[in-house]
């Protein structure tokens, strides 16, 4: 399967270059998903697993996973304090939701689906918008 073309991608730890560029030196601009994670964490790895499972359903949201160990400064900027941690962001690098902890693939669906420009658009067709 080509996974070039889908969300799964994203789900790579970002290179230093990029995190510094979006991250650290300037605040996120487009709304996004950030899942902290450790490389030793057994429910980070759980989580990390649902994601890309569900990610190609959701290839126009950014998806960024933050290894806690390597980017200490990101961590404290978002006030991670436990993991698994995900948060949504929206353009102006608000925090819109956070949950801590392992949790159901549908709680991930359903915060990636609050970012996802194909679930709003749908949304507002069923509405009659």
């Amino acid at each position: 399967m080509d996974r070039s073309k889908t969300g799964y991608q994203k789900l790579n730890n970002i290179m230093q270059k990029t995190i510094d560029s979006s991250i650290s030196k300037n605040p996120i601009k487009t709304p996004c998903f950030i899942l902290f994670i450790s490389s030793s964490c057994a429910p980070c790895k759980i989580v990390k697993k649902r994601l890309e499972s569900i990610s190609k359903q959701f290839d126009d949201v950014t998806i960024y996973v933050i290894d806690i160990h390597k980017y200490p400064d990101i961590v404290q900027h978002y006030d991670v304090r436990s993991i698994p941690n995900c948060l949504t962001l929206d353009e102006t690098g608000k925090t819109l939701r956070r949950e801590i902890g392992q949790k159901p693939v549908a709680i991930y669906e359903s915060m990636l689906s609050a970012l996802s420009i194909k679930s709003i658009t749908a949304s507002k067709r069923l509405l009659g918008f």
